[in-house]
């Protein structure tokens, strides 16, 4: 089988704002010269029109013109008559912090308008109009798995972001990366959503079925406290609450989660099964399997993980950096001096097993199965396998594209 690797930049958004701000109109509109005296309004509209936006700092800036346009008869009661006014307007809306590399859409909406004559020539206006804002923020996320079953592989990766990967699903393998931020909204994200699985390999739709979590394998990663681990704080935008994420690196936030034998105990095949005991069972967390991580500058492993390798070093002595050189982009890093002697089995599809909902191997597309016996270059991995995305450090060496 034949595979084309097509490098790009996937840049992840989240909703910071998402609401709208009322904008009023009240003037008292005197008639131009050129105009006829009126009879009878037939009828008041606004058009608010955006003509500029943007950010600075925590703050929104919004401006735009609103046209009022007025229809009325005059005193002869022949033609409509219409008479119109452009104003300008500036709204500020405020964000709950100040942000990095923000989107904002925006658009106007009229709510409602009233108008009457106070004289032949003369007019009172009140109405009002809402811009609505959303508004966006790149985070810096590598891989954001939502709402699945599994299989889904992630091997021989390099993610540097503070979040590796939102985890707001179950039936996933992570094998050989190197991952320097924080496994995000495991446990969480999804809700009681039934959601489809498929046929193997196939877009068919198998059944439908809640996201339990868990049933998730990590072997022979490298895990690297990379970021400050400090939760992050993200304010409401509809009331004084907030959420927070976590940025500490590792597997530890699986603790709770069950190995297989721990799993698989709860169950008693040998007579026929009591529905009402076992209803924990059914509704708990699905197993887990880790082994043969590495944890360095302070990432903290689970204490499921079999075989880890857990390095005392600080976290400002890890270091590991992408560098831009004049022929392409390079890893300065030296977790392989940190890890050095460290080894595992290797992994392959049999290791990895079934995920358990559509009970389908980890395997390649065509059915066979996967060996993880090649690097992220495609460099033989020997029967010493260490953790991580490359075979050794010379590899790591190398312009990654």
């Amino acid at each position: 089988m034949e595979y084309h690797l097509r490098t790009e930049v996937l840049q992840g958004t989240e909703v910071v704002f998402d609401g709208c701000q009322e904008q009023p109109v009240d003037l008292t509109l005197s008639l131009p010269d050129y105009c006829p005296d009126i009879q009878r309004i037939l009828k008041c509209q606004i058009y608010p029109c955006i003509t500029s936006k943007s950010i600075v700092g925590d703050s929104l800036e919004v401006n735009g013109n609103t046209m009022l346009r007025i229809l009325y008869v005059d005193s002869v009661g022949l033609p409509i008559r219409c008479c119109e006014k452009i104003s300008t307007f500036t709204t500020n809306i405020p964000m709950k912090k100040t942000l990095d590399n923000p989107i904002a859409f925006v658009k106007a909406k009229v709510e409602y308008v009233n108008c009457r004559a106070t004289s032949p020539r003369k007019l009172d206006i009140h109405g009002a109009f809402s811009v609505c804002a959303k508004v966006l923020e790149h985070v810096p996320q590598d891989i954001f798995v939502e709402v699945g079953h599994g299989p889904t592989l992630i091997d021989n990766n390099i993610m540097l972001s503070d979040a590796s990967l939102r985890f707001a699903t179950e039936g996933v393998a992570l094998v050989h990366n190197l991952i320097c931020g924080a496994l995000t909204c495991v446990g969480g994200g999804t809700g009681p959503r039934y959601t489809p699985y498929h046929m193997p390999h196939r877009t068919e739709v198998m059944g439908f079925m809640t996201v339990l979590h868990g049933d998730d394998r990590f072997y022979n990663n490298i895990f690297v406290q990379k970021w400050p681990s400090d939760d992050i704080i993200t304010m409401h935008d509809s009331d004084d609450g907030f959420d927070t994420e976590n940025r500490a690196a590792g597997t530890w936030m699986f603790d709770e989660y069950p190995t297989y034998d721990e799993w698989i105990s709860q169950f008693d095949f040998s007579k026929p099964a009591d529905m009402a005991k076992l209803y924990g069972a059914h509704e708990g967390k699905l197993p887990v399997w880790i082994e043969g991580n590495a944890y360095l500058g302070g990432a903290k492993p689970s204490k499921k993980d079999v075989n880890a390798l857990i390095s005392a070093v600080a976290r400002e002595d890890v270091r590991v950096e992408l560098v831009q050189k004049e022929d392409g982009y390079y890893l300065d890093t030296n977790v392989y001096e940190l890890i050095e002697g460290f080894k595992n089995r290797m992994i392959d599809s049999d290791v990895l097993g079934k995920a358990f909902e559509p009970e389908e191997r980890f395997e390649n597309p065509d059915g066979t199965a996967i060996r993880f016996d090649s690097d992220y270059f495609g460099t033989h991995r020997g029967v010493d396998v260490i953790p991580g995305p490359f075979a050794g450090a010379e590899e790591a060496a190398k312009v990654l594209y």
